[in-house]
């Protein structure tokens, strides 16, 4: 790893050993009282729920009692409680009122789990009895524990690799993420409340470890006001908290190795990762510090042997500090660190490394949220966040990229070097009303954003070769750019919650953007309505309409600072100039903010206890979103950016969803979509890793289009649970894919030229929970493309190529291993 990455593991390190150390030297003697400990959730979609008010009432002693309020994640500690029986009763408007009988004994902590539902109307499809593992069965459609990454069949030991087993989550061949048919700069990326998404690029700008995550939810249309700056849905993490006793655990860290004709050549993945964890002041301060390292090779069979693997290196620690203040008052603060180099990036079948770059990443976040509640009827919440994200992009050499109709050779033409740092503070306030039209849960908030960002770029000379080997064109970009810019987001919003009956629920709000970059302000209304249709909540119809705004990226704000480039054109010879060189410079057209409507209807209908039937429709319309295009004129002759893209997005989603006892587990999701827009979206070619030949703009389908795709994954216990069998299934249409002539002109429509092979893969995940001398030890085998099916991720797309259309690359089939140790405190 880099010097400038290892600045970062260092000080990681050094946190490590000293927090391990705090643990090893800390011993809480058992207090005369005990503690209730729980987490509150909505039973619909299993999500935790902040501000719930909580008090624990002595039973025949009313006079005796204590306030509590829960905290981001939904969690509460009540302490100093006397040994007996004590009530534990809610108060959170547009829910109903929970009373939770509980025997507490003297230093003893009693774990509860707290459900509220929107009773009468039973919105949440309640399951009389109140079975824990029933209620959670819808949030299995949106809601995605981290724990599954130890028993599934998951590539890769991050958050990312959570979320394609959703409907609607779909991995670019570039292995970003696209949600509901969007580009992944255009959706949103939340760690709690604070926003942690690139703010040059508009990507994803964190790296957590997998046992600092609890679990991820996705968004597909939240209708509520506080969500913003995005266009096409957002992910929330909710990160891990301690208990009183202290955990640790050490898991991944048996290396899994690459082999080859029968051979070991070194490691294919080694990823051990250490959670460390427990109560520093009991029931009051609390630790959790965990710490990840990884390393990764993926091989490209259609390259030479040693020059066939792109690598992943990175090491990213969270520290998470919870503090309870005082009766209805919280503070959690948290650190994260994550140096990453990735090497070979873009390398596959027409990309040989030596014309791939180097990634290499660095940050940190620091982050503050405090909560108290003031009677039962206002919750004040404050947060503020501190964020810091490097990127180098590093070719190999210095020389000329060149594009041949069977590949590229020479250098990655660009190189990026960039610093960016934001502060966010939000403030929301909530309070619960009640009239005799309903009960209605207010929220308002404003959140301020402000980013900064210093880069220098810089680019080569780009060569286009015909099919003989002449040159037929070049491209120049005389110097390199300083580029710096800064820009403040301010949004102000305002939402009501409001129960008007049993059976309807009514949501809406107002948001206000003022875009830091484009200083554009932008209104984004939104509502949405629940009708329990069917007695029990059998079946439950939700619908909703809004407008959402993204956040323009920083480096809008500095294209017109960037290096022109100069274009030559030569003529069959290779060496004659056919036409005087152009100059095309960066201008600008009139911008407006990027935004889209999106709108959804859908249906959950229980068909039994325990299996739920979900049909959903969600249809997107983005406009003013930026693309570039070129332009020549009397004046000369120019690189034109403006906001005058469009994309379309529509998805039919089918689900079933089995949740049973212990763990039992089955989902089946059908999803037919539609995504398309125009091609010459900005960040395609002014991105992280552009593309340097840039031709007049025409519309299609986008990289990503799937018409349809079956997911099928399940958790299967046996023998008690000590076995677990988990299968994922994906059947899905291929990408499509464009064609180009000898001058790199596209052939029709871009990415219509054809599809790759239908997508049809089998993981399986084998696993056996055993417990030696007291320890929890989990072991386990992974399998991927077990059926070792041709699943290419290349396709030749040059015309004057004779292997036009020819398909390379395909998935391997490759297994991998799990070992996980929970020790007790004090645990070796």
């Amino acid at each position: 790893m880099t010097g400038a990455a290892a600045s970062l593991v260092r000080p990681a390190a050094v946190l490590v050993i000293v927090l391990v150390l705090v643990v090893a030297g800390r011993l809480d003697a058992a207090a005369q009282t005990g503690t209730v400990r729980g987490d509150v959730r909505s039973v619909s979609d299993g999500l935790p729920l902040a501000g719930v008010v909580i008090r624990a009432v002595a039973v025949g002693h009313a006079a005796r009692g204590r306030r509590v309020v829960s905290d981001r994640q939904g969690a509460f500690v009540v302490t100093g409680l006397a040994p007996g029986a004590w009530e534990l009763r809610t108060a959170y408007r547009g829910f109903v009122r929970l009373t939770r009988l509980v025997e507490v004994r003297a230093g003893e902590t009693v774990e509860t789990l707290l459900q509220l539902t929107l009773s009468p109307m039973r919105e949440e499809l309640n399951v009389p009895g109140g079975d824990p593992a029933l209620a959670d069965r819808v949030s299995a459609l949106t809601v995605v524990p981290a724990h599954l990454l130890d028993v599934s069949p998951l590539t890769g030991d991050s958050f990312t690799s959570l979320l394609p087993i959703l409907p609607g989550v779909v991995r670019q061949p570039d292995g970003r993420l696209s949600l509901n048919g969007g580009r992944p700069e255009q959706s949103g990326l939340q760690v709690g409340g604070a926003n942690v998404t690139d703010p040059v690029t508009g990507g994803y700008g964190i790296d957590l470890p997998v046992d600092a995550v609890e679990s991820v939810t996705r968004f597909s249309s939240p209708y509520r006001a506080e969500y913003g700056r995005f266009s096409s849905g957002v992910l929330r993490i909710d990160t891990r908290r301690s208990e009183n006793d202290w955990r640790v655990s050490v898991s991944s860290f048996m290396p899994t190795p690459r082999l080859r004709g029968g051979q070991i050549q070194g490691l294919s993945s080694f990823s051990p990762r250490l959670l460390v964890g427990g109560a520093i002041v009991r029931d009051r301060l609390f630790l959790t510090q965990s710490l990840q390292y990884e390393t990764r090779t993926v091989r490209v069979p259609a390259l030479p042997e040693g020059q066939d693997l792109h690598k992943l290196e990175r090491i990213s620690s969270f520290t998470r500090v919870d503090a309870t203040l005082a009766d209805g008052h919280t503070l959690v603060g948290t650190l994260a660190l994550f140096p990453r180099e990735r090497r070979f990036v873009t390398l596959d079948t027409f990309n040989p490394q030596a014309v791939t770059p180097d990634v290499q990443e660095r940050g940190y976040q620091i982050d503050l949220q405090h909560q108290s509640v003031m009677g039962e009827q206002l919750l004040v919440t404050s947060e503020v966040n501190l964020r810091q994200y490097d990127v180098d992009v590093l070719p190999q050499a210095d020389g000329p990229m060149v594009f041949t109709p069977d590949g590229r050779q020479g250098s990655f033409f660009h190189r990026d070097e960039r610093q960016s740092r934001s502060y966010q503070w939000i403030q929301t306030v909530s309070r619960g009303v009640d009239r005799t039209s309903g009960t209605h849960l207010l929220k308002a908030g404003v959140d301020v954003l402000h980013s900064r960002y210093d880069g220098v770029v810089t680019n080569r000379p780009v060569e286009l070769l015909r099919a003989d080997g002449s040159l037929a064109e070049r491209i120049e970009f005389p110097g390199a750019a300083r580029v710096s810019t800064s820009g403040t987001d301010v949004a102000v919003f305002v939402q009501d919650r409001w129960r008007v009956s049993d059976r309807l629920l009514i949501e809406g709000g107002l948001r206000l953007d003022r875009d830091g970059v484009l200083d554009r302000f932008t209104w984004s209304p939104r509502g949405s309505v629940t009708v329990g249709l069917l007695a029990s909540g059998r079946g439950i119809l939700r619908g909703g309409i809004g407008m959402f705004a993204r956040r323009t990226p920083l480096n809008i704000g500095t294209f017109e600072d960037l290096s022109a480039r100069v274009v030559w054109r030569f003529a069959a010879d290779g060496v004659s100039v056919s036409a005087p060189a152009e100059i095309f410079v960066h201008a600008s057209a009139a911008f407006d903010v990027p935004r889209s409507v999106v709108w959804s209807i859908g249906y959950d209908h229980r068909l039994t206890e325990r299996l739920i039937a979900r049909v959903t429709q969600l249809r997107r319309d983005g406009r003013h979103e930026f693309i570039v295009q070129p332009v020549r004129g009397a004046e000369g002759a120019a690189i034109v950016l403006s906001s005058d893209g469009r994309s379309d997005y529509q998805e039919t989603e089918l689900t079933l969803a089995y949740k049973g006892n212990g763990g039992l587990e089955a989902v089946a999701s059908y999803l037919r979509a539609r995504a398309d827009g125009d091609f010459n979206h900005f960040d395609r070619f002014f991105g992280d890793l552009p593309t340097p030949i840039i031709r007049a703009n025409a519309r299609g389908p986008f990289d990503i289009d799937v018409p349809r795709r079956l997911l099928l994954r399940g958790s299967f216990p046996l023998s008690g649970g000590r076995w677990i069998v988990a299968p994922l299934v994906e059947i899905r249409s291929g990408f499509p894919y464009s064609a180009v002539d000898e001058d790199y002109e596209f052939e029709g429509t871009p990415n219509a030229a054809g599809r790759f092979p239908v997508l049809a893969t089998v993981d399986l995940a084998l696993s056996r929970r055993l417990t030696i001398k007291g320890k929890d030890i989990l072991v386990g085998v992974r399998g991927y493309n077990v059926l070792n099916r041709f699943t290419p991720r290349d396709v030749q797309q040059n015309l004057t190529s004779p292997a036009f259309g020819s398909f390379y690359n395909g998935i391997e089939r490759r297994f991998g291993f799990v070992l996980q140790l929970n020790a007790p405190a004090g645990g070796t």
